[in-house]
């Protein structure tokens, strides 16, 4: 923390601490991430979004609309993810958030609209969605900023 004097009224002048205010900028998520946090998040996402569509039961319903159109900009945003964590950049995480919050929409909606019937398999479907929120969230925050060894000039 850096400390600076400021001036107040009546011309008293006092140190003063500046916060750390955290970046949520477009050069933020422009910012290389480690590899291991990239790869940690790009391997929950497989695990637990498999581990979600093994314990969804069979339909014998069509899928409405609305679940037709969650599907299309959670897949867009997985895709998005995909990319964006290969190339080790922060808004790759961004996406694993957003697409995060579109699967539990999804996972909310399918019992919702008749699509499945409710049973105890929701509640695992709602647990590995809720932890993708968490763990998206969690690195998109806490991943650090690594500088490319090749922008390093001596």
């Amino acid at each position: 923390m850096d400390t600076q004097t400021v001036e107040r009224a009546g011309g008293t002048r006092t140190d003063e601490q500046s916060v750390d205010v955290p970046r949520h900028d477009r050069g933020w998520l422009r910012e290389r991430i480690d590899g291991r946090w990239a790869l940690a998040v790009g391997l929950a996402w497989f695990v637990l979004f498999q581990v979600g569509a093994a314990v969804q039961p069979q339909s014998s319903h069509e899928e409405p609309a609305i679940g037709v159109v969650i599907s299309l900009v959670m897949w867009a945003l997985i895709a998005t993810m995909a990319v964006g964590l290969a190339m080790q950049r922060r808004w790759g995480l961004g996406a694993a958030l957003a697409a995060g919050v579109f699967l539990s929409a999804a996972v909310i909606a399918c019992p919702t609209t008749g699509h499945h019937s409710f049973g105890a398999w929701w509640f695992g479907q709602v647990a590995c969605a809720a932890a993708l929120v968490g763990v998206s969230a969690y690195a998109l925050q806490r991943a650090p900023h690594v500088a490319r060894a090749d922008s390093v000039r001596d």
